[in-house]
């Protein structure tokens, strides 16, 4: 029963695909109900002795009771199952309960097999998948941290390249072929089923290179070029570009068109450089508040800062501080970032304060002290 199901259903797979020959004569698989191309033979269509990227072939028996091997592509059935072609893969292990490894090459070489072996995606499903992997605890901690995170910016560098790579490729292939066409909508209707231009991101790009090579035309990208050799930036009026000099050569229609795209991409490139600078200096801000918070906590810790200490007069102690300074020259207020501190002491001594008992360590037995020292001052001096 098993067997007829898959043979309905290789079946009707099989006529939903078409044989077509690409412009440059090589054949490739167009599939009717998906819309997706493949130079590649689907399995629907390969004979039994072929490579199959899924594996087609069931065990069955006989009446008799004597196993067989039916494969549910080509509905062809036979006594012996062909040999399987497996990829070759090497395992590791190996490595003690209580082994260290401390040589950075060696943990950088076994960390990036352990993670291709398990097919790890992220920092996450590291720890959470390797965390009782001997050679994963036998690396230090800190080390481990470091390699993941390179792990994954190398991988991320390697996929961009190998995309890039890909879309070159791609798009040579579509563009050796002269179709005869030169408006975009008759090139994108002739390649549309063409494997390789579905794959391509870019496909006005994909023209502009086609129109390059065919019909030697002005291309927007030619005409970007042009823009940017005479400095037209984001200021610059579409009118004053149309009255240049530079571009009496080209059509009218043309340079509105490409001026169009060119701002637009000014416009992009601006943004995302607004979006860096703003990142750098949130991450900035960050480093130089915890430096300021570092500070605060070392001055405590000496006695200088007390309990509820107003920030005028803790003021003169931080003033010339580099990072005092550093923090001025962000979005954060030191004042805020020293208000918070003098809370988060507030709130872990209040009830010290209050009742006077309990265990306290010393420096904030006198920083309380230091407290009341100074109310009793005030009080004197007529402030209170």
């Amino acid at each position: 029963m098993q067997a007829a199901l898959l043979e309905m259903a290789s079946g009707e797979a099989r006529v939903e695909y078409e044989v077509l020959a690409a412009p440059d004569g090589r054949i490739y698989y167009y599939n009717k109900r998906t819309g997706e191309s493949s130079f590649s033979k689907p399995d629907v269509l390969k004979g039994s002795d072929e490579d199959f990227d899924v594996d087609p072939w069931i065990e069955c028996r006989s009446k008799r009771g004597r196993v067989f091997y039916h494969n549910s592509i080509t509905r062809e059935s036979r006594w012996k199952r062909p040999p399987e072609r497996k990829k070759e893969r090497t395992m590791i292990g190996g490595v003690g309960m209580d082994m260290r490894i401390t040589d950075h090459e060696t943990s950088k070489y076994l960390l990036g097999r352990l993670m291709e072996q398990y097919g790890i995606t992220s920092t996450k499903d590291a720890f959470y998948r390797l965390s009782t992997e001997p050679i994963f605890r036998a690396i230090e901690m800190g080390t481990r941290k470091d390699l993941m995170k390179k792990y994954f910016e190398e991988r991320e560098k390697s996929a961009r390249e190998e995309d890039e790579q890909k879309q070159r490729y791609y798009i040579d292939e579509v563009c050796k072929v002269d179709a005869g066409v030169s408006d975009f909508f008759g090139f994108n209707s002739i390649f549309s089923k063409h494997p390789y231009y579905s794959k391509i991101k870019d496909k006005f790009g994909c023209y502009e290179v086609y129109v390059g090579r065919h019909m030697g035309g002005t291309t927007p990208g030619r005409l970007e070029e042009v823009f940017r050799s005479l400095g037209i930036g984001l200021s610059s009026s579409v009118v004053d570009v149309l009255k240049m000099k530079e571009m009496e050569p080209f059509d009218r229609k043309a340079i509105l068109l490409s001026f169009i795209r060119y701002f637009r991409r000014l416009e992009k490139e601006l943004l995302s450089a607004i979006e860096e600078r703003k990142a750098a200096a949130a991450q900035n801000a960050q480093h130089h508040k915890n430096e300021f918070r570092t500070l605060l906590r070392k001055l405590y810790s000496e006695g200088l800062i007390y309990y509820r200490m107003k920030f005028k007069n803790a003021f003169h102690l931080f003033k010339d501080s580099e990072s005092f300074l550093n923090l001025l020259g962000t979005t954060e207020s030191p004042k805020e970032v020293y208000f918070d501190f003098i809370n988060d002491l507030e709130n872990r001594l209040g009830r010290y304060e209050r009742e006077r008992t309990g265990k306290i360590s010393p420096t904030d037995r006198r920083a309380v002290d230091r407290y009341f020292e100074a109310i009793a001052e005030e009080k004197e001096e007529g402030e209170i």
